[in-house]
């Protein structure tokens, strides 16, 4: 199924304009808010490979300084004054005097990412609470210290996957 973006913010505009909205329909709004968010961020890659593209099937190359200068026009990349220990070491650069280019961030994709990786992780934590559960039902006293071992690593592995999703808006 594709939907547009068209759609996306047809749906948001008449949700909108309902007035009160369902839990459900809250849920709904968010998700076509965070994908216009999204939308939003692939526009700008799209058009920094469009460029690189232009350029390549012209003939033209893009040197260092080309690229840069395209990704900080299009706010794909921010220019920092060069710290080693912040940045790396870059051979022939001298703290505080280059500019030195950065990716920006792409908040709604981090978010994104971040689910992704929290959602395993907490199928890790889930597996291990079943683990826990079915060596309780064997009632086997070696199994305490597993059990134990198991239920430890779930907690660890929940406290994790909020960590990853907090991280991400950071």
């Amino acid at each position: 199924m594709t939907i547009t973006l068209q759609a996306v913010n047809e749906l948001i505009a008449s949700l909108e304009s309902a007035g009160e909205l369902s839990i459900k329909e809250t849920k709904v709004m968010a998700l076509a808010k965070a994908y216009q968010q999204l939308a939003a961020e692939n526009v700008v890659r799209q058009e920094f490979i469009k460029i690189c593209f232009r350029a390549a099937a012209d003939g033209a190359s893009l040197d260092g300084s080309d690229i840069q200068e395209t990704g900080e026009r299009l706010g794909l990349f921010g220019r920092e004054t060069y710290q080693p220990m912040l940045h790396g070491y870059i051979c022939g650069h001298e703290a505080g005097e280059d500019s030195v280019y950065v990716m920006k961030s792409a908040p709604t994709t981090d978010r994104i990412v971040a689910e992704a990786e929290a959602r395993g992780v907490d199928k890790f934590a889930a597996e291990q609470r079943g683990v826990a559960e079915r060596l309780q039902k064997r009632n086997v006293a070696v199994a305490e210290r597993s059990i134990s071992f198991c239920l430890d690593s779930a907690e660890e592995a929940e406290v994790f996957a909020k960590q990853l999703r907090e991280g991400a808006d950071k």
